[in-house]
């Protein structure tokens, strides 16, 4: 899947959706 060099924008998409999944698992832990 990451054999070809993804996009700037593709790369903060994925990261933001990261952030945003581990942001509501914290959130539901506490």
């Amino acid at each position: 899947m990451l054999h070809t060099v993804p996009e700037p924008g593709t790369l903060g998409l994925l990261g933001f959706g990261l952030l945003s999944l581990a942001g509501l698992k914290f959130r539901r832990r506490r």
